[in-house]
């Protein structure tokens, strides 16, 4: 069977671009040190790095969820801890008030205090996050959680109960929101007998003893609340532990599958350097056996 020589030509051509094409890949994976470029490569390694990847993916999005979580936790600590102290010196003051050695100017400056430290209260019970959020409201978090109605004069909580919660590794989650306002009692109990007494106090017609049970009920109040703000405060700190625990679970994890895509990918330098030698001599060798023979004619022969 004759064979032209356009056919020999052809398939000189066939071999020189395949092999180029083996040059051109090795010296990709040299470049990106890596020895899979394309899952048929190694269709085993390259099943385990998707799913090494995917597993990586999750992790990255729960450390997210988690500085998140842990930067508006901290908020939260921020104001409850400004809630604990305030209803700590507003307890010393109305025991002071409740002495009966303060005159009825000094018991009124008291009231004016005791009213302006509850604002304060309530204020931290109104904080927002950086988004303008309110932290306290459960999941109401466009809407005010504590207001004044002036008609009645008497706080009320605008909230709901709803929580919500953030997904921080698989199958687990840490709740977001924080019943606060609940630890002042139903209806706001302690804001309310205390807004109360605050006004008496302030009121120079009335005489501490008319409305000592008043105070003595605001004191209980302010007790009680300070006990159930105190073991919020606790609890939130759990929270940001269980948090700290998750982030170093989760960066030893992605420690654990970045060595083990590493060792899927790792290139075999002096195997590559091998082959690259083999096929740029192979490729060089066939680009000068295909111009000699391109330049031979019969009439040389002659």
């Amino acid at each position: 069977m004759r064979i032209s020589s356009q056919s020999f030509s052809n398939s000189i051509m066939l071999n020189f671009n395949r092999n180029n094409g083996k040059l051109f890949a090795v010296q990709n994976k040299i470049s990106l040190q890596t020895r899979i470029l394309k899952p048929s490569d190694d269709p085993i390694a390259s099943s385990q790095l998707a799913k090494l990847r995917r597993e990586q993916s999750a992790i990255n999005q729960y450390q997210t969820n988690i500085q998140r979580l842990s930067g508006n936790l901290a908020t939260q600590e921020s104001s409850i801890k400004g809630c604990e102290q305030q209803l700590l010196v507003m307890k010393d003051k109305l025991q002071e008030a409740m002495g009966g050695t303060l005159s009825a100017e000094e018991i009124s400056a008291y009231g004016k205090e005791l009213e302006s430290m509850l604002e304060a209260t309530v204020t931290l019970v109104n904080t927002r996050d950086e988004d303008g959020r309110y932290l306290f409201s459960g999941t109401k978090t466009g809407q005010q959680p504590v207001v004044f109605d002036e008609e009645s004069k008497t706080w009320s909580y605008r909230g709901n109960d709803d929580t919500a919660s953030t997904l921080v590794s698989s199958g687990q989650e840490i709740q977001v929101t924080t019943a606060l306002a609940a630890a002042f009692g139903d209806d706001l109990t302690m804001l309310n007998t205390l807004q109360d007494v605050a006004t008496k106090m302030q009121d120079g017609t009335l005489a501490p003893a008319d409305y000592f049970g008043d105070m003595q009920a605001a004191f209980n109040a302010i007790e009680e609340t300070h006990g159930k703000v105190g073991a919020l405060y606790t609890e939130l700190g759990g929270r940001q532990n269980r948090l700290s625990l998750l982030k170093d679970i989760h960066d030893d994890n992605n420690v654990v599958t970045d060595t083990v895509m590493r060792s899927l990918t790792q290139l075999d330098m002096y195997e590559a350097s091998i082959e690259l030698s083999s096929l740029y001599n192979a490729t060089v060798g066939a680009q000068k056996s295909y111009t000699k023979i391109q330049q031979l004619s019969l009439f040389s022969l002659i």
